[in-house]
Parts: C-alpha cells; sequence; structure tokens
C-alpha cells in the first residue's frame, strides 16, 4: 500500500510539472519605492504581494502589481495600501494564471487616502 502512496505522489508531481498546474510565477520580488518610504513584495509560493510602510513620515506606503498580457498591455490588480508609520505591512493574496507573463511590482507613498501615489519604483520579474 505505501508503495501505491509513493508512486501516485511521485505520478502526481510529474503531471504538476508536465501541465503547468501551478498558478505562481517563476520568480519573487521586491521593490523600494524612490525614497524607500515603501515597499512591495511579490510572495511567488503563496501567490501574496505584501506593501510596507517603511519610514514614519506621514506618508502611506501603496503598491500593487500588474501582469503582462499577451498583447503587451498590463493588467494592474487594485492597489493596497499601508499606514501607520516605520514597520507597518499590509499582506494581499492574489491568484496570478500565467507562470510564464511577467509581473511588474509597483511601490508607491501617498499622501493621505485620497492622495495620488508619487515617488514610485517598480521592478519586472521575468515569468518562466
Amino acid at each position: 500500500m505505501r508503495t501505491r502512496a509513493i508512486i501516485a505522489t511521485i505520478g502526481l508531481g510529474f503531471g504538476l510539472v508536465l501541465f503547468g498546474a501551478s498558478p505562481a510565477m517563476a520568480e519573487g520580488g521586491t521593490v523600494k519605492s524612490v525614497g524607500g518610504g515603501a515597499s512591495t513584495e511579490f510572495v511567488d509560493t503563496v501567490d501574496k504581494f505584501i506593501v510596507c510602510d517603511l519610514l514614519a513620515d506621514g506618508y502611506r506606503a501603496v503598491g500593487w502589481i500588474e501582469v503582462k498580457q499577451a498583447d503587451g498591455s498590463w493588467n494592474k490588480f487594485p492597489k493596497e495600501e499601508a499606514v501607520n508609520g516605520a514597520g507597518h505591512c499590509n499582506p494581499k493574496d492574489v491568484e496570478v494564471l500565467s507562470e510564464a507573463a511577467d509581473l511588474k511590482v509597483v511601490a508607491c507613498v501617498q499622501n493621505g487616502a485620497a492622495g495620488n501615489p508619487f515617488n514610485c519604483n517598480s521592478k519586472v520579474l521575468a515569468g518562466s
């Protein structure tokens, strides 16, 4: 019985690799805003991005991810905010469906909830 379970597990793993069943990207990464007041991290293994406020400067940290589409355009996920000064982070679960697509991680700061993001910086993570 144990041998069957091991063979089934190996077969399932091979099938996932062969058919690309994982919804995650091939690469994770972090980017900081210009001036370092905010960071956004994409965590590949759990399909999550995390926005962190790095400075107690009165500005909010905002960040988002964008997935490159087949036509070359970018599909932007809703932005996430982190407030309350240095060290406060806000994780956001996302579902990225194409491992082959590039993913852009963006980090900015923003003045208040109704403000516009500024001092933005981005990094493109290559798909598999």
